[in-house]
């Protein structure tokens, strides 16, 4: 004899946690019957009815029960993300272990052989949404070691009475942070049509290695000057292969055997771009990283004979102290969008 057929449950309704509050409290307060409150708040009669009586919580969800209880969650999520703001983030896997781990020491049952799985992470996402899988970037151990609380607090307080020794609270435009950042020649190939699913599509690109080294500065008002280009050669004819006519206005072109900042381009830029484009007005700040080539004597003469004055950055902590990233670095060669790092905010409102 065949066997029946299970009748198909239909699908879970969703209840709004506040419009289920309202009905509980209508109920609880005698405003309106069980009954009368499902029909008026548009809940179902029983699950209204286990609200009520406190057998199930308000904010309950359809579904099994987690095995880990609410507090035991966030207490795993809150260990998580601090972690993670340390730089010791954790990978699926390893909270996965670490979850298991926890369920076989106390004894939690739930899991097969104590062992979470994928299943359980998506629905620890659904019912803590503020955390999700993130893609770590690359911090090496030094500058780790020296992006401390000590270290960033003693530079962030010695800036701050500088700019009020300076009287610059209220002028960002006097405030500049510099840099030099590096652009490869080689394209990126574009997306191109393919089968799905094949794995081993290629795109063809030059075999030029070659790179531009780009010197930028913007102060804390969102202010940009022409930038200075570096290109790599030994003569003044390693700049006719650039279209030097569409860059910038102002903007300085010049060569180098490694197409790398050095000392006597330092100088240049600073004598050539900065003093003519920061303003008469005195005194200034000048925020630089602790290159070398910023470190001449000639530099900072002639940066104390304009009343120009310089900070230079701790070492290991430009990724992080430094007004001035690459992002924005990465579009100087448009001159049509403004530069305001939020990380200059931190100097403006000091």
């Amino acid at each position: 004899m065949a066997r029946k057929k299970a009748k198909a449950r239909g699908p879970y309704q969703k209840n709004d946690p506040s419009i289920m509050e309202q009905a509980v409290n209508a109920v609880q307060s005698g405003t309106l019957s069980l009954r009368k409150a499902a029909e008026k708040f548009q809940v179902q009669k029983s699950t209204l009815y286990d609200r009520v009586t406190k057998r199930v919580s308000i904010d309950a969800k359809p579904g099994r029960k987690p095995v880990l209880s609410n507090e035991i969650e966030k207490r795993i999520i809150k260990n998580v993300t601090e972690s993670a703001e340390k730089g010791f983030g954790i990978s699926r896997k390893q909270l996965l272990h670490r979850a298991g781990v926890l369920c076989k020491r106390n004894k939690i049952t739930g899991f097969k052989n104590f062992t979470p799985t994928k299943h359980w992470w998506e629905g620890l996402k659904k019912r803590h949404p503020e955390v999700a899988l993130r893609k770590p970037e690359k911090l090496g151990t030094v500058r780790a070691r020296m992006l401390n609380s000590c270290v960033v607090e003693k530079y962030f307080a010695d800036l701050s009475k500088i700019v009020q020794n300076l009287n610059l609270q209220g002028s960002p435009e006097k405030i500049w942070n510099c840099d030099e950042t590096g652009k490869q020649l080689e394209h990126t190939p574009v997306n191109v049509i393919a089968k799905r699913g094949s794995k081993s599509v290629v795109g063809r690109t030059g075999n030029d290695r070659s790179n531009i080294t780009i010197m930028a500065c913007v102060n804390a008002r969102g202010d940009s000057m022409p930038p200075m280009l570096i290109v790599k050669g030994k003569t003044r004819k390693s700049l006719f292969g650039f279209n030097t006519a569409e860059s910038p206005k102002d903007s300085i072109w010049t060569y180098n055997e490694k197409a790398w900042m050095n000392e006597e381009l330092g100088e240049q830029w600073f004598r050539d771009v900065f003093l003519p484009h920061c303003g008469p007005e005195r005194p200034q700040l000048l925020i630089l990283d602790g290159h070398g080539s910023y470190e001449t004597l000639g530099l900072l003469e002639l940066a104390a004979e304009e009343n120009i004055h310089i900070l230079a950055l701790l070492p290991h902590t430009t990724h992080f102290c430094s007004p001035l990233t690459e992002l924005y670095l990465g579009h100087i060669i448009k001159p049509s969008i403004g530069f305001a790092p939020s990380s200059c905010l931190k100097i403006h409102t000091i």
